[in-house]
């Protein structure tokens, strides 16, 4: 699957300057496996999502969106790689003004939240600059509308940890959109111009994305598990033992009630293993949360990695289909399948 067939285009239409920073010329092809188990997380605790609207021809109302969710696939090696799949609860809009927040959520001609309760952005393409930054084109779908968008971001932060070890990597982009493309009109008197010549409302939004993103490190995380912590005790028998005697001291310790595993500790150990190269006890541990905890769609979704790695494309997608009956808007489940062809 090609995913970032990438043109060579000046920002402007002067004559082209060597001086200035063109688009790489590029086409990438790559197999999905190479890049399973390395996504990133979109961490919404320190990520902004937020707008402006000129008001009344001239304020600037400014907003942001509290809730999201949000999945990054991101090699600094190979930013051409690059997928970002961004899903928007509109019921967390907040203005500063909670009359007006209401009324942007469920007032005539605004957002139809009951009917549309998502923004969405999945990336298809990735145009990437000679100094780093890139573009994302992809479709964006707001109020039931959906067209092509491209998004600027600029050079991405260097990979680094957190105090957990966490890799975590900053992508920063700017845009502007016209809300009346996507059915966002409010009412007539909007549209109603002022002595100035403006209406009362801009029909330009400018759009800032400050996303901060995250990746564990499994292997540091077991480094610095305590000798008697249930994951390592489970994890040292896969490892000294095999398969069949991890699975056992799974089973066992699962049905104590005083070291009872956790799905926390499931997704832990399964994703050790993974960063292991164990993937068949990766599959077995992930299946085994899915059915302990046929709630949480993150268990179908780990399963469906192990099975790329193992690569099965056909299995791995049917356990991704799992996890979307159970959550459509699962950014994840979602930004995998974008790097699945139609043919797998």
């Amino acid at each position: 699957m090609i995913l970032g067939t990438i043109s060579c285009k000046n920002e402007t239409n002067e004559a082209s300057d060597p001086e200035k920073t063109e688009t790489i010329v590029a086409s990438t092809t790559f197999d999905p496996t190479e890049i399973a188990g390395e996504d990133y997380f979109l961490d919404d605790q320190h990520s902004y999502i937020g707008f402006k609207i000129k008001y009344f021809g001239f304020s600037p109302v400014r907003g942001r969106f509290n809730t999201f969710d949000g999945a990054v696939f991101y090699d600094p090696n190979a930013v051409a790689n690059t997928s970002m799949t961004l899903f928007i609860d509109v019921n967390s809009i907040n203005t500063g003004n909670e009359r007006r927040d209401k009324d942007l959520i469920t007032g005539e001609g605004w957002f139809n939240e009951t009917e549309y309760p998502h923004i969405s952005f999945r990336s298809k393409k990735t145009e990437v600059n000679e100094d780093g930054s890139f573009q994302l084109i992809g479709d964006f779908t707001m109020n039931g509308v959906t067209k092509e968008m491209s998004i600027p971001f600029d050079t991405p932060t260097k990979v680094s940890r957190d105090y957990a070890a966490n890799e975590q990597v900053d992508f920063s982009g700017e845009l502007s959109l016209n809300r009346k493309d996507y059915g966002v009109n409010g009412d007539e008197f909007w549209d109603t111009v002022l002595e100035n010549g403006l209406t009362q409302l801009s029909n330009a939004v400018e759009i800032e994305l400050d996303i901060h993103t995250r990746r564990g490190d499994y292997l540091k995380r077991y480094e610095d598990l305590e000798p008697d912590n249930v994951r390592k005790i489970i994890l040292d028998e896969f490892a000294n033992n095999g398969l069949d005697a991890g699975m056992s001291t799974l089973i066992t310790l699962s049905s104590e009630e005083e070291s009872k595993v956790s799905s926390g500790a499931l997704t832990t150990i399964g994703n050790t293993l993974i960063s292991r190269n164990n993937h068949e006890a990766a599959r077995e541990v992930f299946k085994y949360g899915a059915n302990a905890f046929p709630e949480k769609e993150s268990f179908q979704i780990n399963t469906a990695v192990v099975y790329l790695l193992l690569q099965d494309r056909k299995t791995a997608k049917e356990y991704l289909y799992k996890a979307l009956e159970m959550n459509p808007t699962n950014a994840k489940a979602v930004g995998y399948l974008s790097l699945l062809s139609d043919e797998d």
